[in-house]
């Protein structure tokens, strides 16, 4: 079957990791009920511009810090990634910004989420960090009420 006909509307470009800092403390990766997990996450809408073609393109600037405490923080990441995205011409603005900080948000989430799992193997002795899942819809939305308020 040709998928041509398949695509949705909004499209990624391309993506790149800006910026990776890693504090690891484990030699031996075991997390206990005594860790704590922090997990915190932020984006910021770089630009949006349309082209003479009158498609969007968009940059979406997401950062992840991750922090395992026993007592005393024994692990921190921080990554931030950049994606590109676009979507098909006569596209509104105010949709594509919100497909951004959906779609975008969702999609540069699942590319750190394999990138930290394969730096954490490599970092750890034995085991790896797994981020959780997210609901990327309630996570813009809460973002949306801390705006107005």
């Amino acid at each position: 079957m040709d998928t041509k006909n398949c695509l949705a509307d909004f499209q990624i470009v391309g993506s790149r990791i800006t910026q990776i800092k890693l504090k690891n403390d484990f030699v031996v990766f075991d997390i206990s009920d005594k860790t704590k997990k922090k997990l915190e996450l932020t984006h910021k809408v770089i630009e949006i511009e349309k082209d003479e073609q009158g498609v969007l393109h968009g940059i979406l600037s997401l950062q992840i810090n991750i922090a395992l405490t026993e007592g005393k923080t024994r692990f921190q990441l921080l990554i931030e990634i950049e994606g590109c995205f676009s979507c098909s011409e006569g596209a509104d603005e105010e949709k594509f910004q919100q497909m951004l900080e959906i779609n975008g948000i969702t999609t540069l989430y699942g590319i750190a989420r394999a990138t930290i799992i394969s730096l954490t193997a490599q970092a750890f002795m034995s085991g790896a960090v797994t981020l959780p899942m997210i609901n990327v819809y309630q996570y813009s939305k809460r973002v949306n009420e801390d705006k107005e308020s």
